[in-house]
């Protein structure tokens, strides 16, 4: 029998989704952008172990509470998105001041499919956070979360579901189902 592992996956507050879809929106045509804070644990495999992942390793469970957007200040935003600094250090400060951590980035895909694009994978600087992409080529939002590496070019789908209003459960996933 092999070793089993437990998949990583991003466990939505609804609120933080509804956050999110309501700045991607509101920012199109630019691409939208900001974190997801959160707390972060090791998955249970089968028999009660717990997994072994951490930071992009298998058997991680994150658990999305907050979305904090941010600003676009890259040159050309309907193409690419860069996060303002200063809010970045701003908001690490209090995340850290509540207890809560980083547990993913979100950006916006006005015009195409949520799939990290090379510029994505080149630019992903944590190997921490779990890097949500959300679509609005479509009528109804489409979302999906990544590890990604730009020193190994590492490219993993994430499962991101959204929990019950009490945070057991789950509600969809993010491709329209």
């Amino acid at each position: 029998m092999g070793k089993e592992t437990a998949r990583d996956t991003l466990v939505l507050h609804p609120q933080v989704l509804e956050d999110v879809l309501a700045h991607c929106r509101r920012e199109a045509p630019n691409e939208a952008c900001g974190w997801i804070s959160g707390v972060r644990e090791a998955a249970r495999l089968a028999g009660g172990q717990a997994g072994a992942g951490q930071g992009g390793g298998e058997g991680v469970v994150l658990h999305g509470q907050r979305a904090h957007p941010m600003r676009n200040v890259h040159p050309n935003p309907v193409r690419r998105y860069e996060m303002d600094p200063v809010e970045q250090f701003a908001v690490m400060r209090r995340l850290r001041q509540a207890g809560e951590e980083l547990v993913a980035i979100y950006h916006s895909h006005p015009a195409t499919e949520p799939v990290p694009s090379q510029t994505d994978i080149d630019l992903a600087y944590t190997k921490d956070a779990v890097y949500v992409i959300v679509s609005l080529m479509d009528d109804e939002p489409t979302w999906r979360g990544w590890w990604l590496d730009c020193d190994t070019r590492r490219c993993e789908e994430v499962t991101v579901l959204v929990a019950a209003g009490d945070g057991a459960g789950s509600l969809k996933d993010g491709r329209g189902g």
